[in-house]
């Protein structure tokens, strides 16, 4: 017993060593329950997806950039008293979009100081590009974008292990139960995100609130061994405006928690759960509320 107790004790050092091109196989679902004005599932919305996470460029363990290619994905339209109308999306299949995640602030800098073409905004911008590529000359659909929110889920994941190793290596480890606030300077780009692309206008935007973390303990997943860190995130701010009628938009609020679950072994992600609310007002002719319940679940595969 006394030995649990210096474990649980220690700080725990989470330090990941990419290597490039290593792969990783991962599925994903999205559901998105659509609440009325009493909190009941009108409408629900599922997305199962599987994709292949492959490091493309390590920069001496300070940041790694890498691509996410979807292998598969289904929606599945669900309304009460009615048949599941299920569709697989082929057109996303070997669709690709970059992301990148930071290991090191401080080996960061350094690299920067000594040259600053190595890595720089532009790096961080061609990864944001390439998400718009993806979708351009795709159907200007509203369920479309539901291909878009899970890419942002992706990246979200991406950066919320960012802020696991940077914490770690910045304070020699993370301490049991203690919440830590994340102040993202080196993620400062995706504090505004321009969520639009080219389905929305460029005014639309995501910007994130004050982000909480905490290594909660142990546990296991997918038969691995892993730390368990709590997250979550209050009023970030949303808008959506409609690229061709500027009167058409949807101010809203988004308050998020969940778990990340990271390999004891591997040092990277098992397991990432998210559990969002999401409140906003439609705006233009007539002004509805809208309320959504969103689950995520990310997994390995391997």
């Amino acid at each position: 017993m006394e030995s649990l107790y210096n474990i649980l004790d220690k700080p725990l050092i989470i330090e990941k060593h990419f290597k490039p091109q290593d792969s990783r196989a991962f599925k994903i679902r999205m559901d998105n329950l659509y609440l009325n004005s009493m909190g009941k599932v009108y409408k629900r919305q599922q997305l199962d997806s599987r994709f292949t996470r492959v490091i493309n460029h390590v920069y001496q363990d300070a940041i790694a950039f890498v691509t996410n290619k979807w292998d598969t994905m289904s929606f599945t339209n669900k309304l009460p008293k009615k048949p599941d109308v299920s569709i697989d999306w082929t057109f996303m299949q070997k669709r690709e979009f970059y992301s990148h995640m930071i290991l090191s602030n401080e080996r960061l800098e350094e690299i920067k100081a000594k040259n600053r073409n190595i890595v720089n905004s532009e790096d961080y911008k061609k990864c944001f590009d390439s998400i718009e590529k993806t979708f351009s000359g795709l159907p200007k659909l509203p369920s479309i974008y539901l291909a878009v929110m899970q890419t942002f889920d992706i990246l979200a994941f991406d950066n919320y292990l960012s802020y696991i190793y940077v914490h770690s290596y910045t304070n020699k480890g993370w301490n049991l139960d203690q919440w830590v606030k994340i102040t993202p300077p080196e993620l400062e780009h995706t504090q505004d995100a321009k969520i639009g692309l080219g389905l929305y206008s460029d005014n639309s935007f995501f910007r994130n609130g004050n982000f909480y973390l905490k290594f909660t303990g142990y546990g296991k997943a997918n038969n691995k061994f892993c730390a368990v860190f709590d997250y979550y995130c209050d009023y970030s701010q949303v808008k959506m405006q409609e690229k061709n009628a500027s009167n058409i938009q949807r101010n809203g609020t988004s308050y998020y928690h969940g778990q990340l679950w990271v390999s004891l072994d591997s040092h990277d992600i098992e397991r990432g759960t998210m559990l969002e609310s999401y409140i906003a007002l439609q705006e233009g002719s007539v002004k509805t509320p809208v309320h959504i319940r969103r689950r995520v679940l990310c997994e390995s595969l391997a």
